[in-house]
Order: C-alpha cells, then sequence, then structure tokens
C-alpha cells in the first residue's frame, strides 16, 4: 500500500489502511518535517526482529517511531515488540 505524501514529496511505502491513515493524518501536520514507513530493522541479540511501522521527524528536532494496530488486534506478540521498540528508541 502506498500514500502521497505532501511532506516528503513522494510515496511512503506502507502495510495496512490503519498505517496510511497515521501516515495521512501526519502528513497534514505542520510541526512534522519528514516521514519514513517501515523506516528501521530492530534486532535484539534472541533473534527477533521487527520493522516500526512509520518514522515522524519533527521541527524541534524530535523523531516518533510509532507501532500501529487496532485495539483489538493489540496482542501479547505486538505489546511486547511495542515495548521493546519503546526501550530501544
Amino acid at each position: 500500500m502506498q500514500a502521497m505524501s505532501t511532506t516528503t514529496r513522494g510515496w511512503l511505502f506502507l502495510e495496512s489502511g490503519l498505517q496510511h491513515e497515521l501516515a495521512t493524518w501526519l502528513d497534514r501536520q505542520r510541526e512534522v518535517k519528514w516521514l519514513v514507513g517501515q523506516p528501521v530493522l530492530l534486532r535484539w541479540e534472541h533473534g527477533t526482529k521487527h520493522f516500526p511501522d512509520v518514522l515522524s521527524a519533527h521541527r524541534d528536532g524530535s523523531v516518533t517511531i510509532w507501532d500501529v494496530r487496532a485495539p483489538e488486534e493489540r496482542d501479547d506478540t505486538f505489546m511486547v515488540m511495542s515495548t521493546r521498540t519503546r526501550a530501544a528508541c
């Protein structure tokens, strides 16, 4: 799935409709200066790996890594990966 970004003046490559909605919302925020879909591969020592969904860079220099999933689909695996991603970033 792709979303056209006015922020990056290019396409963002995303995996789900929910990621598309988030990227579109972020694209409209004045404080966001850059967006990346599937920005980085995180690996942990026991072999687990994870691609966070979206990265947003802001005018104040802050960066946010987003993991996106509908509330009813947030299983234990998603919660563990989100927690690990937060700690790593």
